[in-house]
């Protein structure tokens, strides 16, 4: 840890290095506060927003790490707003962000963020379409589970996964099997450090598969209000067996109606989970006129393509909610944006990216982000929980 100057007013980013990094630092000039960048576990980062930057590691998901945090900075600083953008970070910034009194989503909303099953659970409390589903692990006798949800095809994910990680479509009794028993396998050690206390990494959500069109939908909610940002679309969606998630377009080219739709089923969504004052991004698939929800995250979306299209910045939004202040979510453009994510289907290491120059003066491509450093390793879709660019 570094500089005990206390006392100093501050705001907490619990996020990991990369994402930082993709902030807009002008967003932060006006707040004289303090950076405290807190990186799960293991992970590096440099100072980013000045060479005075507070640097510590903690790990996202021990309750007792978080509290020796909490009290560290408690002693040193006056935190005045916790900010996490990414799912690795929802529940550490709830739970801090109940320690210091500050705005968060609490700390129950944001396992109903993380856990899949919790928040399956809650949609369909909440009257929200969902893919039937049951929770399953190695020992679990199949028979009567598969009577209940109508025989396959079915997808299996972990209950903490994020980035397509892990989801597996299966289309048998045999391949289901062999998806739990690898899933589980990765959860004890891949995943294990985003498993929240009392959650096993034996336990794997089962889900009917729901053939269709694929959308996404960023927003936020204040005072329990949705409102809703954009709907994108994904062009190439998968149908397995793999899940990686690559191409994102908006505006949507859906009609009127169900555009009207996916917005009502967004404030339904939230309701039912509980979130507020937070950015959301939803994903759902529309089936023979259907919508069914099938995941909800208390973070910031398509934050890029949304600027490019739109004018808005979701990051500006965010620190609005968490500081108390009124987000501005006019548009100050209307145009198309999108980006392609780069995946790997083989492991091994990343060695770079070519023709760099070349691809970036085509008039229409804005940026080529690339997330890994050269050497590093890569993992092959399903096991990969990240993207390469």
């Amino acid at each position: 840890m570094r500089d005990k100057s206390g006392g100093n007013p501050a705001i907490l980013f619990v996020e990991s290095p990369s994402t930082v990094c993709t902030l807009d630092r002008k967003i932060f000039a006006s707040f004289p506060h303090k950076k405290i960048i807190l990186v799960d576990g293991d992970d590096d980062a440099q100072p980013y927003f000045s060479d005075d930057d507070v640097i510590i590691s903690t790990s996202f998901m021990d309750h007792a790490q978080l509290d020796r945090t909490y009290r560290w900075l408690a002693s040193h600083y006056q935190v005045a707003a916790v900010l996490g953008f990414t799912e690795t970070s929802v529940f550490a910034a709830a739970y801090l962000a109940d320690k210091f009194g500050v705005e968060g989503i609490g700390i129950d909303t944001a396992l109903r963020c993380r856990d899949k099953y919790l928040m399956t659970k809650a949609l369909r409390s909440g009257g929200v379409r969902t893919p039937d589903y049951f929770l399953a692990s190695p020992k679990t006798p199949l028979k009567e589970q598969l009577d209940t949800i109508g025989g396959f095809p079915l997808i299996c994910k972990p209950l903490m996964g994020f980035a397509g990680c892990g989801v597996v479509r299966t289309n048998d009794e045999t391949e289901l099997q062999r998806a739990i028993r690898k899933i589980t396998f990765q959860n004890r050690f891949t995943l294990n450090r985003y498993y929240n206390e009392g959650r096993s990494p034996q336990q794997v959500l089962v889900q009917r598969f729901i053939a269709g069109d694929e959308v996404a939908i960023d927003g936020f909610v204040r005072d329990g209000e949705a409102h809703t940002i954009a709907i994108i679309d994904k062009p190439d969606v998968s149908n397995g067996p793999y899940f990686d998630d690559r191409m994102h377009v908006l505006p949507s080219k859906l009609d009127s109606g169900i555009q009207s739709r996916l917005e009502r089923v967004a404030q339904a969504s939230v309701t039912a989970i509980g979130l507020d004052n937070s950015p959301f991004h939803l994903e759902a698939r529309i089936s023979n006129g259907k919508i069914y929800v099938l995941e909800v995250a208390a973070r910031i979306g398509f934050m890029r393509s949304i600027q490019d299209a739109l004018g808005i910045d979701l990051c500006a939004i965010m620190v609005a909610l968490k500081m108390g202040l009124v987000p501005d979510a006019k548009p100050s453009r209307h145009r198309h944006a999108g980006n392609l994510r780069v995946t790997s289907h083989k492991v091994g290491t990343f060695v770079g990216v070519r023709n760099l120059e070349s691809v970036i003066s085509e008039p229409h491509i804005v940026d080529i982000p690339v997330f890994l450093t050269p050497g590093s390793r890569v993992a092959a879709a399903p096991d990969a929980n990240a993207y390469i660019g």
